[in-house]
């Protein structure tokens, strides 16, 4: 059995829930040490050095990881940079993958596209990429790993109502046509070159079903803008 299709039911698991990065990155903290919550606060450049290091302390993670969302246009790269960087199921990746999916910029989208194609990441890796990049090119939409060995089923579902919360995503750079144009397209590669026989041809059937949905909504509707 492939990679993919052992960890779907994990992969899809994580993005059934929409609590916002802040709020899972602050009970995590309180969790662990209710007292550091308020007293911990790191600056743009220490939680940039903290997200993107092999070995910082848990608790500075989970408070660097709020911190680095107020840090507005060096996010997305610190992010992709620790999402890369991160040891599969440690703290590092749990917090960075929860920041890579509470951000909409296109320079995270162009970071995971590369990402997504690159064979030395791990199957795991390269699955989150595609949930990613799914979700940044049609927001509310998630790829269902269970549906790969039922072809009479869609592999996306959506929940609409996400798209119409109340809350801001964060990303200072929305996500345009032409990024989700060129999403397809890494997610089509994907589904034809990926070494993982599942995952490709999990991809091989995201990109169509994903091109029609984006084909179907009004492009100026898709992720309606209305903050500054």
């Amino acid at each position: 059995m492939s990679d993919v299709v052992r960890r779907g039911a994990r992969v899809t698991a994580v993005r059934r829930y929409r609590t916002p990065t802040t709020t899972v990155l602050a009970l995590a903290l309180a969790v662990s040490s209710p007292a550091l919550l308020a007293a911990q606060r790191f600056t743009c450049e220490e939680a940039n050095k903290i997200l993107i290091s092999t070995d910082s302390p848990r608790l500075d993670r989970f408070s660097a990881g709020s911190t680095i969302l107020s840090c507005g246009i060096i996010a997305p790269g610190v992010i992709a940079t620790a999402l890369r960087r991160a040891r599969l199921n440690s703290t590092a990746d749990t917090v960075a993958t929860t920041l890579a999916m509470q951000t909409f910029d296109r320079r995270l989208a162009d970071s995971i596209r590369v990402m997504a194609v690159d064979s030395s990441q791990s199957t795991a890796r390269r699955m989150l990429c595609l949930q990613l990049l799914t979700r940044y090119a049609l927001p509310g939409t998630v790829v269902d790993t269970e549906a790969i060995g039922h072809e009479s089923l869609s592999v996306l579902r959506r929940h609409i109502l996400w798209v119409t919360e109340a809350s801001r995503p964060f990303g200072t750079r929305l996500i345009l046509k032409e990024d989700r144009a060129r999403i397809v397209a890494a997610i089509a590669a994907m589904g034809r070159q990926d070494p993982d026989q599942g995952l490709r041809r999990l991809a091989a059937r995201v990109a169509p079903e994903l091109e029609g949905l984006l084909k179907q909504s009004d492009d100026n509707e898709l992720f309606r803008r209305t903050w500054p």
